[in-house]
């Protein structure tokens, strides 16, 4: 499956299957939200001690298998206009919140050029 962050493919046939998107969904505990909190203030520098980037990392590949699998299951050919959102949803104050990963672009299937068939004389 071929994926592109291009909303159109110049020079190419194709016809618009439909929208396919992936989500996936990580739960952040307190203390893992607050040091989120403060890596936002003054960094982690290479480290990944809040231990978010693994999740974000993990549950974005996930969201992303699961439009592909939608994509397939539409027998497109690749997938366009791709675009990741990432949000934090809070939830009771002594649970820390969700991690929300989206993905979703533009299934599409190309279309087959046609072969004229020159008639003998």
């Amino acid at each position: 499956m071929k994926l592109s962050t291009l909303n159109n493919i110049p020079d190419k046939e194709y016809e618009v299957i439909g929208l396919v998107n992936g989500m996936q969904v990580r739960s952040l505990n307190l203390l893992r939200s607050a040091l989120s909190g403060v890596a936002s203030i003054f960094g982690t520098g290479k480290e990944n001690w809040t231990g978010v980037t693994n999740k974000y990392k993990k549950g974005s590949n996930e969201a992303l298998d699961d439009m592909i699998k939608q994509a397939k299951k539409l027998k497109a050919d690749e997938i366009i206009g791709i675009s990741f959102q990432t949000s934090q949803l809070s939830t009771a104050a002594d649970q820390g919140g969700m991690l929300v990963m989206t993905v979703y672009g533009t299934a599409i299937k190309y279309k087959e050029k046609k072969i004229s068939k020159k008639k003998k004389k």
